[in-house]
């Protein structure tokens, strides 16, 4: 299975050397304060890779530079030990809301189920979270040898691609139904051109498609390794 981690420059150029490492690993910063992520944890999507890369461009970023300004890394998950899979705390927290016994709000209960993560370490809730919000976590380092690709992007050379992939909660709701049209978003910029995958309750609309991979093509560097 293939997975996406959408990252900064920095780190895309980090894992390359060093692999993907949890937050505790390295500089323990976050790009979401008010929902952080597990600090042991690195994050995997199959749909909202571009829209996890792109928000980790710097606000200040000089869009008349050269050179990409965000990345997305695919990982080989049969290079990854699947133990250490685990779900996405969103997922649980919204899954399980009206049929837990979890007070507080969204922040508090979310909060709760991060916490306890490791108690799913060994089962296949990672695969449930998969198929129900398109995210995931793998619990620990993931090494350089589980990265496939790693796709440069320059959103402002792409920007209805940009605007599209921008247009996300990340949500049940949301990946039910659009799901469809975000996973579509990795495949123009992968340059795929098995648009027949991408259907769902939302139809992606195959001219739209094709604008998005000619403009795409643009605007995205794919270097390819040995995975």
């Amino acid at each position: 299975m293939k997975l996406y981690h959408g990252t900064s420059v920095a780190a895309a150029k980090r894992a390359i050397k060093m692999g993907l490492l949890p937050r505790s690993n390295h500089s323990g910063k976050t790009n979401w304060l008010e929902n952080p992520s597990h600090p042991d944890c690195v994050y995997l999507t199959n749909t909202y890779a571009a829209y996890f890369a792109i928000n980790s461009v710097p606000e200040k970023v000089n869009t008349k530079a050269k050179g990409p300004q965000c990345a997305i890394i695919e990982i080989d998950t049969d290079k990854l030990d699947t133990f250490y899979m685990v779900p996405d705390e969103d997922a649980l927290e919204q899954a399980q809301r009206g049929q837990d016994n979890i007070q507080g709000d969204m922040f508090q209960r979310t909060e709760i189920y991060r916490n306890n993560m490791d108690q799913y370490v060994g089962t296949d809730a990672w695969e449930t979270s998969l198929a129900v919000l398109g995210n995931c976590a793998y619990m620990g380092d993931i090494p350089p040898e589980a990265i496939s690709k790693v796709i440069w992007l320059r959103c402002t050379d792409m920007p209805n691609v940009t605007l599209a992939a921008m247009d996300a909660a990340i949500t049940l709701q949301n990946f039910m139904f659009a799901g469809n049209q975000h996973r579509a978003i990795i495949g123009a910029i992968m340059d795929d051109p098995d648009y027949s995958k991408f259907s769902g309750i939302i139809p992606v609309e195959y001219h739209t498609y094709t604008h998005y991979r000619e403009q795409a093509r643009k605007a995205v560097t794919i270097e390819e390794y040995c995975a």
